[in-house]
């Protein structure tokens, strides 16, 4: 044979090796290809105010968590990270993750057409924002959740994401801050600074385990109503992330909701201890030994004050309880009853955190002010305080 006829044969033998090469790749990830491409930036964020962009991802298949969830949950962020390379980034670098302490003021309400309204304020420092779709199968529901690509490692300066950047956006199914599932079943948490230096939850039994935001997921997953949710959570151990500790909100599409702490038994009045806390739930609907308001009030409302009276036996306060008292002012006018989410937003804007003073003195904003509709499976969110700017107005939906 010639060799130029020899060259040729060559040639092609090693694109076609190339081409079944990457047909193989790409049938093997061709849920994580399309998901990355289509991440896409939704609003550029504000520069007068340092302020950061949000993207939009619609995950595509299945990002592990069933089986997550089989390897009975993580203990640590370390855990996660490592779980998180080889099962979903599939062999890249584990991710950096980095969690904070999180300051929400979050409540429940009705809409004057009785819609069921979950609505929060998210602060934290200066960051870029992902909205977060994930598919329904079998088993699982669809959902929308809101991520904190600071937590990823990723800082997308200037509004760009890097292409390893993109890359780590992959785990953010693992980390979300609060959402919502078609069931009409929403979550949130925050901070609590419970014990001396702010000790985490961290619980240890023979129970599988979570950590701070798999627990978001897992309730965003599988859960199709509060209670749900509570029984769910009720069987794992707890690992709050970020050296902080936290608690929860659980909201469904009934109107019906509840606030979830851990606490320490009653003879440690230091609360030092995480891993001895036990699960405390204080529903909407049976709240008189919370306090009057509580009783007489059909919503719920939460900040970073822990609820459980007599907690701070000491007679002081928690960061977040003058927003949980302005709050109920607020929410007390109009027994509980906002006009629309538009509404429910305005009530939060006066709670924004460029107006308060943070009482370890680090500087916060509100990167996100979200209004879920439970009854239609939508929400509102307006990015980085910029309530008069619609560019910032992202409507959400989970409606087909």
């Amino acid at each position: 044979m010639k060799l130029w006829k020899k060259i040729v044969f060559g040639i092609v033998g090693i694109l076609l090796l190339l081409i079944v090469a990457l047909a193989i790749i790409f049938a093997a990830r061709h849920h994580e290809i399309r998901t990355l491409s289509g991440i896409r930036k939704i609003y550029p964020g504000d520069e007068s105010r340092d302020g950061g962009a949000v993207y939009e991802m619609r995950v595509k298949g299945d990002f592990a968590f069933e089986k997550f969830m089989n390897h009975g949950g993580v203990k640590s962020t370390r855990e996660l990270s490592e779980f998180l390379a080889e099962n979903v980034i599939h062999g890249s670098n584990a991710p950096q993750l980095s969690f904070s302490s999180v300051s929400r003021t979050t409540f429940t309400t009705e809409a004057q057409n009785k819609d069921v309204l979950f609505s929060g304020n998210y602060d934290n420092t200066d960051s870029n924002l992902c909205i977060v779709y994930t598919d329904k199968n079998e088993g699982r529901h669809a959902s929308v959740s809101i991520v904190d690509l600071n937590v990823l490692g990723v800082r997308a300066k200037n509004g760009v994401m890097t292409q390893d950047e993109e890359l780590m956006c992959l785990a953010a199914p693992y980390v979300p801050l609060e959402g919502m599932n078609d069931a009409g079943v929403s979550c949130s948490f925050s901070a609590t600074f419970q014990g001396q230096g702010n000790v985490p939850t961290n619980q240890n039994t023979d129970r599988p385990d979570l950590t701070t935001t798999t627990l978001i997921r897992m309730v965003l997953d599988y859960a199709d109503n509060v209670d749900e949710a509570v029984s769910m959570i009720s069987h794992y151990d707890l690992h709050d992330s970020g050296n902080c500790s936290y608690h929860y909100f659980i909201a469904d599409s009934t109107g019906k909701s509840a606030v979830l702490e851990w606490l320490a038994p009653t003879t440690d009045t230091l609360d030092n201890d995480g891993s001895v806390r036990e699960l405390k739930v204080h529903y909407n609907e049976f709240d008189s030994y919370v306090g009057t308001r509580e009783e007489n009030a059909s919503y719920q409302w939460m900040t970073d004050s822990i609820l459980e009276p007599g907690y701070y036996n000491d007679g002081g306060e928690m960061e977040g309880y003058d927003r949980y008292e302005n709050l109920y002012l607020d929410l007390k006018e109009t027994n509980g009853i906002v006009a629309n989410e538009a509404d429910a937003i305005h009530v939060l804007s006066r709670f924004s955190r460029r107006k308060w003073v943070y009482f370890d003195g680090k500087e916060l904003c509100t990167l996100h002010t979200t209004a879920y509709n439970l009854t239609k499976k939508t929400a509102t969110l307006v990015a980085d305080e910029a309530y008069e700017d619609e560019n910032a107005l992202i409507f959400i939906s989970l409606e087909p």
